[in-house]
């Protein structure tokens, strides 16, 4: 599912929710079956990115960051697929845009400017504008089409992919129950049902929070 449509229920689903889905599918089926070189980051990226748990009808920030910063997949590679890498990469630049702030009236004035001059100079400065990009980039999730040109791009020469890639599932080191500890004292990983002893008591929740009862 898209960070959008995570992040607010009453955002109306459309193609372009449907185009961001396809980096998720795909990272996910890469991750559980193929090998990385190090996979001792995929579990996290896994359940916080991947699997996202909205709270109070909102979520999805998780994905945003993901698309936008990028920086899981700038600590990973695709052993033997680096066509893999450049499309995942490629793919969540693509998609970031939609999370990108929108270009202001000012900025957009001031872009509109240098496009209008005879300069060719001044023209060749407003191609980099952010308000530009911006523009380049909405404008390539318009339909499908850019985003199966990655897909056709990185698929176009099977030499640079593993002739014999059968799926195996991957194995991770099974996650141990932790209790970080902040300079006040407060626990950061509290599960309510284990603390309370699986009857919600609030106070007794309380108790085992700040080392009292």
């Amino acid at each position: 599912m898209s960070a959008g449509l995570i992040s607010q229920k009453s955002v109306q689903h459309d193609f372009r929710d449907d185009l961001e889905s396809s980096i998720y599918v795909l990272l996910w089926m890469t991750l559980m079956f193929s090998e990385v070189s190090n996979n001792a980051i995929v579990p996290t990226f896994l359940s916080n990115v991947l699997d996202p748990r909205p709270y109070s009808n909102n979520g999805g920030h998780s994905k945003m960051d993901f698309l936008c910063g990028r920086t899981f997949l700038s600590n990973i590679e695709f052993p033997d697929r680096t066509e893999l890498l450049t499309l995942v990469v490629e793919l969540a630049s693509l998609f970031s845009v939609r999370y990108e702030k929108e270009p202001s009236a000012a900025e957009r004035s001031s872009s509109q400017y240098l496009l209008e001059q005879e300069d060719p100079t001044l023209r060749q400065m407003y191609t980099e504008t952010q308000c530009a990009k911006y523009d380049k980039w909405i404008q390539k999730l318009e339909d499908h089409m850019a985003t199966i040109e990655l897909f056709n791009a990185a698929l176009k020469d099977r030499t640079k992919w593993p002739s014999n890639d059968a799926a195996v599932l991957q194995k991770f080191d099974a996650k141990q129950p932790v209790h970080l500890v902040m300079k006040t004292g407060f626990y950061t990983n509290i599960y309510p049902e284990e603390l309370a002893g699986g009857d919600g008591d609030v106070t007794q929740l309380g108790d085992a929070i700040m080392g009292t009862g």
